[in-house]
């Protein structure tokens, strides 16, 4: 069957516009989040707690989270860490373990996410690494700043280092794992487990982890990409001065762990 010279042309018309949307200064993406992207913008500075829930929601449908891996069970528990206790979200493989250990920390510029979102990925994570993961539902800014989360985070993974095996983990392989402001929380996870001797790490995998609270304007990420992409660079600073209102704390390795003195000793990525 022909088609018409104005179909062609509306059609090559469709194709151009599609191409110029999802066209990065880094690369093309999805349809899906290239829209989202365009229809909407994120910032922190105004950010209210009590609309946290539709920005949780909102997040849950960026990431797709759909039914869990074949074979993984998916259950919740209270892990005490002293003075109170941290909710975690527990992803199991099929089999007998014990399993290796994995500490997942979900991201959300500090300020929003749930221990299960993205659980699809996270899940298949489990039964392909077969491992336990363990998704922390640690506190938020800007209700509780830094260090509050690092310390929920922290104590969960030393929890599991005495008490994993209760959990059917392996308390001897215990790794962390976590994506962009997860993944800063997982990486200072890991400075403080080898400052603080309470923990021995097998490895850390760190998904676009924010490493530097101070020089925004000094990356090139933050310059071709700050602007037009959901989260840009003015929310980005927005959420960091949310999490850390002592700007001192900035500085601390521990939110900017790219200027950590001492990087030896960390377990390999």
């Amino acid at each position: 069957m022909s088609i018409s010279l104005t179909a062609a042309l509306a059609l090559l018309l469709l194709s151009i516009t599609v191409f110029r949307l999802c066209r990065t200064p880094i690369g093309c993406i999805g349809l899906k989040p290239a829209l989202i992207c365009k229809l909407a913008k994120l910032g922190a500075r105004n950010f209210d707690p009590a609309e946290r829930a539709g920005a949780d929601k909102f997040t849950g449908i960026m990431l797709g989270n759909g039914k869990l891996a074949p074979g993984v069970a998916k259950t919740k528990v209270d892990i005490d860490v002293g003075d109170a206790s941290v909710s975690c979200v527990l992803y199991t493989p099929s089999g007998i373990g014990p399993f290796p250990i994995l500490v997942w920390i979900h991201g959300g510029c500090w300020l929003v996410g749930r221990p299960d979102h993205g659980e699809r990925e996270i899940s298949y994570i489990a039964r392909e690494a077969n491992a336990l993961v363990v998704s922390v539902d640690y506190r938020l800014a800007p209700e509780h700043p830094f260090p509050a989360g690092l310390d929920d985070c922290f104590h969960v993974t030393t929890w599991l280092a005495q008490h994993g095996a209760e959990l059917g983990g392996d308390p001897t392989r215990i790794s962390v794992a976590g994506s962009s402001a997860g993944g800063n929380l997982a990486t200072a996870v890991a400075l403080r487990a080898r400052d603080e001797g309470d923990v021995n790490l097998l490895s850390q995998i760190l998904r676009v982890p924010i490493t530097d609270a101070l020089k925004t304007d000094e990356w090139p990420s933050y310059r071709e990409a700050g602007e037009d992409y959901l989260l840009g660079k003015r929310g980005m600073e927005e959420a960091i001065e949310l999490y850390t209102p002592d700007e001192a704390d900035r500085h601390h390795p521990w939110v900017s762990p790219l200027y950590a003195e001492n990087l030896a000793g960390l377990p390999p990525p």
